[in-house]
């Protein structure tokens, strides 16, 4: 039964409306067209070796980034999109795309900031281009840009003064208009609110690479650069994000608990100081039923005494409260009442931080049906074959590990995982943990996975409550072998006949 209603929420959940109905590229390569239509929020194109189907996804990508500058190398002579919620269709022809790189490029400006920086002129004005907009209100992101980091750093880290560098070469190489800046602008502000995810081949590259490169004064090295790839390059996709980023974002996550535990726990102090004055106390009712649990306040102080030095508060020790008395009954009679009404207040502050936890916590139940699963395809031809493990989550810190399970349960670290679990933690990271809805542009989502994982693995990606739309491109049957068969279709290719 409980299969039934999982087929039917996934059958539900990919005919949503699509947000892309249409891409294609014309002339690519200079005789090929590819093109596709969809109307659903589940799209699952199959295509044979050869047939262009990476290249599509990576303009694809670039494109609806607004990254135009990824497509200057490409061969083609028009891509059109069209978009759910922008009335007309969107062009980009190639022509308008080089006028507009040539006339950018030749702002002597650039050239200037790169040879003083020793960058390369055209890693600055792509940055400039398509990248800076995008990333300025963004500080953290802004100043990890190996471009912006560069100049930053020669500028002895003053921010002011490296954003007003970059603003002035905006300004110089960025037309006042042209087609390619205006379709760039409709782009962007349809696509606002959309995380894209695009998960190119290179993905199954889920290494854990050193961070730092000890041989030059310990910067830290991309994954980019370590595997030659070009930042502006086609598929320049999600492959830097891996289990590194996870941790990075538990722990933001957790900072974030801390920060509005903290600010309302300074609330309700106030609000009870108020209510004892006004006599509004007095008219309370207060109900045990309304407090927390023990855990969830144990929890709780546990996260209080961590933000104490989160904040900086070191003039004194925070202590934390007896909660073994609390439950115990063993409180004065004439506390109860203000006790059982301070805990109510308190525990609307706990639910509120519950709706962070509980996010993680779809994350982990979602790597947990991969992690904690015998391999039944390998097990047809043999001994079943299992090895058991699960992601555990500690929700004081809100940390992450993994752990075999069994009579002997053991700690593993996260590089144990293979290359298939390791795929899954981050997509379902990806998927989980970042707020906007995403499109979700994956090709060969079957890399790594056993045939049982391939079945599984874009229903699960389209129930997520936050995907807007997927698109995957394969060469195998078993991806759409479910409830998704419906929502599969043909890459369409049109070669053109030379006269």
């Amino acid at each position: 039964m409980q299969e039934q209603v999982n087929e039917h929420s996934t059958a539900d959940a990919g005919g949503k409306e699509s947000l892309v109905q249409h891409f294609s590229i014309e002339g690519l390569f200079g005789y090929r067209s590819l093109s596709l239509e969809s109307d659903y929020a589940a799209t699952i194109l199959i295509a044979r070796n050869g047939a262009g189907k990476t290249t599509m996804l990576g303009a694809m990508d670039a494109f609806l980034r607004g990254q135009f500058g990824r497509l200057s190398s490409l061969e083609f002579r028009r891509i059109e999109c069209k978009l759910r919620n922008v009335p007309t269709m969107l062009v980009l022809e190639k022509t308008e795309l080089d006028t507009y790189l040539k006339s950018a490029s030749a702002a002597s400006d650039v050239a200037q900031v790169a040879k003083t920086h020793e960058l390369n002129p055209e890693d600055v004005l792509f940055f400039v281009l398509w990248e800076y907009s995008v990333l300025e209100k963004n500080t953290s992101a802004l100043t990890r840009h190996p471009v912006f980091r560069k100049i930053y750093q020669n500028h002895a880290y003053t921010f002011e003064r490296t954003v007003g560098l970059f603003n002035g070469l905006a300004a110089a190489v960025i037309p006042a208009w042209s087609p390619v800046a205006e379709l760039r602008r409709v782009v962007t502000d349809a696509l606002r609110d959309i995380e894209i995810v695009y998960l190119p081949t290179y993905r199954r590259i889920e290494l854990s690479l050193p961070q730092v490169d000890e041989r030059y004064e310990r910067e830290p090295v991309s994954i980019y650069a370590r595997l030659g790839l070009n930042r502006r390059g086609l598929h320049a996709g999600d492959i830097q994000f891996g289990l590194a980023d996870i941790s990075a974002r538990l722990k933001q996550l957790h900072q974030e608990i801390i920060i509005e535990s903290n600010q309302k726990y300074g609330e309700i102090s106030a609000n009870i100081v108020d209510d004892l004055i006004s006599g509004e106390f007095e008219k309370q009712e207060p109900s045990i039923e309304h407090q927390p649990n023990r855990q969830e306040l144990d929890i709780f102080f546990d996260r209080m005494k961590s933000g104490r030095r989160y904040y900086g508060y070191y003039g004194g020790a925070f202590k934390k409260p007896d909660i073994d008395r609390i439950y115990s009954g063993n409180v004065p009679r004439d506390s109860e009442k203000f006790l059982t009404y301070f805990l109510g207040k308190l525990n609307s502050v706990i639910q509120k931080t519950r709706d962070t936890e509980r996010v993680v916590d779809s994350f982990i139940q979602n790597c947990n049906r991969y992690l904690s699963t015998d391999d039944a395809s390998a097990s047809r031809f043999g001994t079943p074959q299992s090895d058991d493990k699960e992601l555990r989550l500690d929700r004081s810190t809100l940390e992450v590990s993994v752990w075999r399970k069994g009579s002997y349960s053991t700690e593993i670290p996260l590089d144990a995982l293979s290359s298939g679990e390791k795929q899954m933690v981050s997509l379902f990271a990806l998927l989980y943990l970042y707020p906007k809805e995403k499109l979700i542009l994956i090709d060969e989502p079957e890399l790594s996975l056993s045939i049982d994982w391939q079945q599984k693995i874009l229903p699960d990606i389209v129930r997520a409550t936050l995907c807007r739309q997927v698109i995957a491109i394969t060469h195998s049957p078993f991806i759409f072998d479910n409830e998704l068969d419906a929502y599969a279709t043909s890459l369409r290719l049109e070669v053109e006949q030379k006269t």
